[in-house]
């Protein structure tokens, strides 16, 4: 939080009255107009269903700053669970199949935090009960609830949450559920076919089907958590509650995982996913380690000074 200047008055032992200086706002003022200055007239991209607060915004390479998940190597889970990329195969399938074949692995996630929840939408990965969703659903939930779309619930643990790739991994204690097929997303093409299964509004919209085509791809983005991130972008309408599930291709394979939208006013159809070739070896490190490892970072920080900056404080200009 911002300082703010103090006015309280002490009365001497003799009557008289002692002021304390004020400190001067001027350059608190300055940083803010800057700041604004800045923000003036970017377009929002939004999580789906953001918290309240936004974690702190690292300092990376450029070549991390253009692709969070690079430097990353495929870890082996050991714990049995296998998720496969399927070829593109099979006979294309119309709207009503997508949603046959795909809707009994998406479920409905509802986050307790302190005072506050999240709902969104999840992808069973595994027979027994291992789910993958986005990391700004749960990351600050003390306790997570999944509902099947069966209508069965469970409580379930988290397995492990990256922000800066926006992926996590959640489980329950469940036996024979039916798993999402995953597709290759380095196959997709811009013009394909998708559909987008989930619970805008949560649980009373579960399981909502919405069609569109795939926008463009290796979309760069810079989202509200600071990462820059490159998504599928699609027009299948995604909203808040969507994020975590799934963006399906006409061979009802998940090729991606609903994640962020522009959203301010005069602009709708500019839906962002990530592809699931880069979310899976985030979801196998999650589930062997808990975490994202070998990322190496600079432990060091700079911020720029400018000349009004430098005859405030009196320092040289340039980045310190």
């Amino acid at each position: 939080p911002r300082d703010r200047p103090t006015t309280s008055r002490n009365k001497a032992k003799n009557g008289s009255r002692v002021r304390r200086r004020r400190r001067t706002l001027l350059p608190f003022l300055a940083l803010f107009l800057l700041v604004v200055g800045l923000s003036l007239g970017t377009v929002a991209v939004r999580w789906l269903l953001p918290w309240d607060d936004e974690p702190l915004t690292p300092h990376l390479s450029e070549q991390e700053e253009r692709d969070p998940f690079a430097a990353l190597e495929r870890a082996e889970t050991g714990t049995g669970v296998q998720v496969q990329i399927s070829q593109r195969e099979g006979e294309v399938m119309d709207a009503v199949e997508i949603y046959e074949k795909c809707v009994p692995s998406v479920v409905s996630i509802q986050a307790d935090g302190e005072g506050e929840y999240s709902t969104g939408t999840g992808v069973v990965m595994s027979a027994d009960g291992y789910i993958l969703t986005n990391a700004h659903v749960v990351e600050k939930a003390v306790g997570i609830k999944v509902v099947l779309d069966n209508g069965e619930e469970y409580s379930a643990s988290l397995i492990g949450s990256d922000t800066r790739t926006d992926i996590a991994v959640i489980k329950i204690e469940a036996q024979n559920l039916t798993y999402a097929d995953f597709g290759n997303s380095d196959q997709v093409e811009e013009g394909e076919r998708v559909v987008a299964i989930g619970n805008p509004t949560g649980m009373q919209l579960a399981g909502s089907t919405t069609q569109g085509i795939i926008s463009a791809l290796d979309r760069a983005v810079k989202s509200e958590n600071g990462y820059t991130m490159r998504f599928l972008q699609t027009d299948a309408a995604i909203n808040p509650g969507n994020s975590g599930g799934p963006l399906v291709n006409e061979f009802g394979q998940v090729i991606g995982i609903n994640s962020a939208k522009y959203v301010n006013e005069g602009y709708e159809g500019i839906g962002f996913a990530i592809p699931i070739n880069d979310a899976l070896p985030i979801v196998e490190q999650l589930i062997t380690n808990g975490k994202v490892t070998g990322r190496p970072m600079l432990g060091i920080t700079g911020e720029p000074i400018d000349s009004v900056l430098s005859r405030m404080y009196s320092v040289p200009t340039g980045v310190h």
